[in-house]
């Protein structure tokens, strides 16, 4: 079966961290469905994986469930 396709389109002066939390809580929703071990997010070139998980990263140092 061929894939489906959901496009999100954010601001163009999102942040870093922003745009690491929108992508962070569409996976959860996709795992949380069910999907997540057979779906993909596909990042544009504004940002790499590096820096997207670097800003998860420093994010969720302030949640108490962190590590």
């Amino acid at each position: 079966m061929p894939a489906r396709r959901l496009e999100v389109l954010l601001p163009d002066d999102v942040t870093t961290r922003e745009y690491a939390a929108v992508a962070c809580g569409i996976w959860a929703l996709l795992n949380a469905a069910g999907m997540g071990a057979d779906s993909s997010l596909r990042t544009d070139d504004g940002i790499d994986d590096a820096e997207l998980n670097a800003a998860f990263d420093e994010d969720v140092q302030g949640y108490p469930w962190g590590p």
